[in-house]
């Protein structure tokens, strides 16, 4: 999760760093789709009740830079709200325990609390495991990650 010179709490933006000026359409989607769906994934446990509003900037001219705006309906724009920044600390440790494992099988399933795995002990909240647990968010994020290897002018990627 970046927070650059757009200061709000309530902005997560996501940017794709690259060579040339295009990148395949299909990765950007998938990449996008995947965003969206870690989100509300993380926003249902947080807040059921409270389905948050996810709007995007048109983007950087020259860039891959995607901010996405998670608004409550009917908060003004830049209103703190907990249970914003509840959804992108799960955003964020979700991002966390999938880096852990780069390039290392997945476990199917993680348990809230202190997880071992080999050498490596990741520790994780109930609200974490239950999106890395949710088979949507898995297929969503494994899929734009296979999106992003497969075009060689992509160099990294940040969220």
């Amino acid at each position: 999760m970046m927070q650059s010179n757009y200061d709000s709490e309530n902005v997560l933006i996501v940017r794709i760093g690259c060579e040339k000026h295009e990148v395949d359409a299909e990765t950007v989607i998938s990449l996008m789709q995947a965003t969206v769906s870690l989100i509300r994934a993380a926003n249902r446990n947080v807040c059921p009740e409270e389905a948050l509003q996810i709007n995007v900037s048109p983007f950087v001219p020259g860039s891959f830079e995607i901010l996405y705006h998670l608004l409550i309906p009917g908060l003004f724009l830049f209103e703190k709200t907990p249970i914003i920044a509840s959804t992108l600390a799960i955003f964020k440790d979700y991002l966390s325990v999938r880096k852990w494992f780069h390039g290392k099988p997945q476990p199917k399933t993680i348990e809230p609390g202190i997880n071992v795995f080999g050498d490596v002990k990741i520790e994780v909240n109930t609200e974490t495991v239950n999106v890395y647990n949710n088979s949507q968010v898995t297929q969503n994020i494994s899929q734009a990650f296979i999106e992003i290897q497969k075009d060689n002018s992509i160099k990294k990627n940040e969220f």
